[in-house]
């Protein structure tokens, strides 16, 4: 009986090829672009996941008025993350992270110009878990001129050399950062793109800039276990036009 079921399947195939190849071709399609999709969702969900602490950590934006203008913006004024630590005790942590364009690096006969250096106070891993390979956390960018390479640019530098402590030329040869730290390849989940990080402290005019109209630094908080965002918005709006709202960093994609 299960014999006579099979071939007239056989049977039934041969005779409506098109019609059963249209239908299985629709199936496989399917099952494959569901697939994709889902893949897809899962890894736009996954952003920034890999932060112990991702829940409470924010990116600050610049909601107000300026010169007639409305202001809405994911880069805040320098000073933002020095008033935010110090007016709101729901704030624990802040960093702030620089983008000036691209830069001349050189080491031997190494000499690339690389797009992808951020320049980051000092507080930088205490927000943000980026994995040091070699290097202490709390004073890889505490100095002026220092520099953190990922795995990939410190083997594109130095081969097969110990790059800590070496001295690597940005811009003219009279500038000279020290390799202080070597920090696991940024993951693609990660929203924050880099493959050289150095200190904000290289640029005291800049770190140090007291002006609330120029912004140019993106601003990270860890705020406290339990605050809420809304509230901290508000409490934050009755300060002035210019307001600082958090954006959940997972949202957003910066430097890609």
């Amino acid at each position: 009986m299960l014999k006579n079921f099979f071939l007239n399947v056989y049977r039934n195939m041969r005779k409506q090829r098109g019609y059963i190849f249209l239908n299985v071709g629709g199936l496989a399609i399917g099952l494959t672009s569901f697939l994709f999709i889902t893949l897809y969702v899962i890894h736009e969900l996954s952003y920034d996941r890999f932060h112990k602490n991702y829940e409470n950590i924010y990116r600050l934006k610049v909601v107000g008025r300026l010169a007639g203008g409305v202001l809405d913006q994911a880069v805040t004024a320098a000073p933002v993350a020095r008033a935010m630590l110090n007016d709101y005790p729901e704030v624990v942590a802040a960093t702030r992270v620089l983008k000036m364009g691209a830069w001349l690096v050189r080491f031997g006969e190494n000499k690339f110009n690389e797009d992808g250096i951020l320049f980051a106070d000092s507080t930088f891993f205490d927000v943000l878990d980026f994995r040091l390979l070699k290097g202490d956390t709390k004073t890889a960018l505490a100095r002026p001129r220092s520099m953190v390479l990922t795995e990939e640019y410190a083997k594109k530098y130095f081969g097969t050399q110990d790059p800590m402590g070496q001295k690597i030329i940005v811009e003219a040869d009279t500038i000279l950062y020290t390799v202080t730290g070597i920090v696991q390849n940024v993951p693609d989940n990660s929203h924050i793109k880099f493959d050289m990080l150095a200190s904000l402290s290289s640029f005291p005019g800049q770190a140090n800039n007291e002006q609330w109209v120029s912004n140019n630094f993106y601003t990270y908080i860890v705020a406290k276990k339990g605050t809420n965002r809304t509230a901290l918005e508000k409490k934050n709006a009755g300060n002035g036009d210019q307001v600082c709202r958090t954006t959940d960093s997972t949202n957003s994609r910066l430097f890609d």
